[in-house]
Parts: C-alpha cells; sequence; structure tokens
C-alpha cells in the first residue's frame, strides 16, 4: 500500500468537505493557500469560484474571490466579482461599504471614495458612516479639503458624533497654525 503525503491527504479531506458542502470559509482558505503556495493559481481561483457557488449569499466569499484576482493582478474580473456586492442591494444592502473597504485596504483610495459616494446617496440608512469613510480615505489621500467637507456634513446631522470630531480636528490640525493649534486641541476638552 503506498501513503500519502499529509499534503495530499489534506487536499482530498479538504475536497471532499466541499463536495458535500459541509465545508466552512477556513476549508477553502486551506486549500486556496495550499494550491497558491504550490503555483497552482488555476486551481486556487477554481476554489474561490467553487465557494462563491456553494454560498453565494456570503459576502466575504465574494471578498476572497475578488482578492483573490487583485492577488494575481487580474482587475477586470475583480472588478466584476466586485460589481456582484453593489449590483444586488437586496443581497447585499451594504455592499458599496464593503467595496468601498476593499479598495481601501488594497490602499486604491480613489476606488474607495467613489464606493463610498455611492454608498451615501443609495444606502442612506448609513450615509453618515459612508461620509465618515469617505472622509478617512480622503485625508488619507491628502485631499483634506474635500473631506473636511464629508467630515462637516456628518457633524451638521450629529454633531456629537465622537469619531467626525476626531477627524474634524486632525484635519484643522493639519492646516493649522502652530499658533492655532492649541485653540483647537482646547476646543475638544470637556
Amino acid at each position: 500500500m503506498l501513503f500519502r503525503s499529509h499534503s495530499d491527504l489534506a487536499e482530498k479531506y479538504a475536497k471532499e468537505m466541499i463536495a458535500r458542502g459541509k465545508a466552512d470559509y477556513r476549508i477553502y482558505d486551506a486549500l486556496w493557500r495550499y494550491y497558491y503556495g504550490v503555483g497552482h493559481v488555476d486551481q486556487a481561483e477554481e476554489v474561490r469560484k467553487q465557494e462563491t457557488a456553494n454560498n453565494p449569499k456570503d459576502a466575504q466569499a465574494w471578498l476572497r474571490l475578488a482578492a483573490h484576482y487583485a492577488v494575481v493582478h487580474h482587475p477586470e474580473p475583480m472588478i466584476a466579482t466586485l460589481s456582484k456586492l453593489t449590483s444586488d442591494l437586496k443581497t447585499f444592502p451594504n455592499g458599496y461599504m464593503l467595496v468601498g473597504d476593499f479598495y481601501y485596504a488594497n490602499y486604491d483610495l480613489k476606488d474607495a471614495v467613489e464606493q463610498y459616494r455611492q454608498g451615501v446617496n443609495l444606502d442612506p440608512a448609513n450615509r453618515l458612516m459612508y461620509q465618515k469613510k469617505a472622509g478617512e480615505a480622503l485625508s488619507l489621500g491628502g485631499k483634506y479639503d474635500e473631506a473636511a467637507k464629508f467630515v462637516s456634513a456628518v457633524l451638521k446631522e450629529d454633531p456629537k458624533d465622537a469619531e467626525a470630531i476626531a477627524m474634524d480636528a486632525s484635519l484643522r490640525l493639519n492646516h493649522a497654525k502652530p499658533a492655532d493649534a492649541d485653540k483647537i486641541i482646547a476646543q475638544l476638552q470637556p
């Protein structure tokens, strides 16, 4: 009797679990890491595709498939995958936030801000969060004046929002003259 390597056995068991529909994301992750690590990028992609096919309402599965495409530098299928989250707001009501956060995590601030802007208009229940996230991304990208507009809009609606207050102070300190910094800090004191 021939003995298989541990990797072969692990691959076999992972595939069996996936085939039975009993796999959670960690099984897909382990199998993806295995295939990607040994240079079988096509098989790694198929694992992610199978995960989304088996879990079509799991936003994180779609984000993991998009991350695969980002890692292997395939922007077109990455964008198409992310659009699944923004084209079905009934299934993914926070799709624009998830996609904006994906771009933000990948330091694609322009696309992150675009997703957050769309979320402001299309997801009114989370409008303030989208505005704060857009402000944060713009600030990180050095667009302080644009960021301040988003933060000001949040503070106009909710003057006690702690995150927005901190962001506003940070933005004002970035533009402040040293003599004005003490005044800004004093305004933050209770």
